[in-house]
């Protein structure tokens, strides 16, 4: 996601930090996105409150431990609350007036109404869930008079998506390997496309900071059906793949996006949108 946006901003004419761990990767992902004199990299490790020498107005939170198979609890808990309690030491030394916080829609847990909304609270959340959530309120305590957002988004899909339910979905009906899904007839939405990401995050740029926090959810348009989903991608890859039904004791829900639209005035992509976008960059990369 992270480079992603840098090179969204770089086009808008900002001026971009990043914030870094690895050199070695530092140096490829430089390259990769035209580093200029408006782009500066620091090498550090989030955790340890780095020192960045250089004067800052926003700051975009990005960092966090993502959802892999070999990932514990404990991983979730401890590298997503030390990346925050880091940032928040070094915020406190640098003169920052808007904080933009990437969360997840993943915080409301069991959603029980059949849709997800900014004001409600969370109701048994997964691990990772529960720590991007302990970051959400970390933050939000930080009393230095800054602007915060949190932007909470589904399962983000675009160039070098991290594993989610669309990418896994895609793998699968690639490899003409047979798909497996529950809640066939119900509507989908939980999905954005990592262009809609950036735009959204670079719009916030020209809204006046708001005073105090805020959460937004951001997710496609148009929810289609989850059997629907599953047959854009399939026939994307020319019929190869079945669908297979499985039970859940998940019940599904949609992610309410009208906070975005009437208060945020942003319209994202739909949900066929979205999905045709990844496969068609999937096919231009090949």
């Amino acid at each position: 996601m992270g480079k992603h946006l840098v090179k969204h901003l770089l086009s808008l004419g900002y001026h971009v930090i990043s914030l870094v761990r690895n050199h070695v990767n530092t140096e490829d992902k430089s390259k990769a996105i035209d580093t200029s004199d408006r782009h500066h990299i620091v090498v550090g490790d989030l955790a340890n409150s780095p020192e960045i020498p250089f004067d800052v107005d926003i700051v975009f939170h990005l960092a966090g431990q993502i959802v892999l198979p070999q990932t514990t609890d404990e991983d979730f808990s401890s590298k997503n609350k030390n990346a925050t309690e880091g940032l928040i030491g070094s915020l406190g030394r640098l003169d920052v007036n808007r904080v933009i916080n990437l969360s997840t829609t993943s915080i409301y847990g069991a959603v029980v109404n059949g849709a997800a909304f900014e004001h409600m609270p969370p109701r048994e959340p997964n691990a990772y869930a529960t720590s991007k959530y302990k970051s959400e309120q970390v933050l939000s305590q930080f009393d230095k008079g800054i602007s915060l957002t949190h932007v909470r988004t589904p399962g983000i899909i675009g160039s070098g998506a991290n594993p989610n339910l669309i990418s896994n979905l895609v793998a699968l009906a690639s490899a003409g390997l047979p798909v497996e899904l529950s809640n066939l007839q119900t509507d989908f939405n939980n999905v954005v496309h990592v262009s809609d990401v950036c735009s959204f995050l670079s719009h916030l740029l020209d809204r006046k900071p708001i005073i105090g926090c805020d959460s937004v959810n951001l997710a496609s348009s148009k929810p289609i059906t989850i059997n629907n989903m599953a047959k854009l991608i399939i026939e994307h890859y020319g019929n190869r793949s079945s669908v297979m039904v499985k039970s859940s004791s998940v019940a599904p829900y949609i992610i309410d996006i009208e906070k975005l639209r009437k208060i945020y005035n942003f319209e994202p992509l739909t949900v066929s949108q979205a999905i045709a976008r990844f496969l068609d960059e999937l096919h231009d990369s090949k």
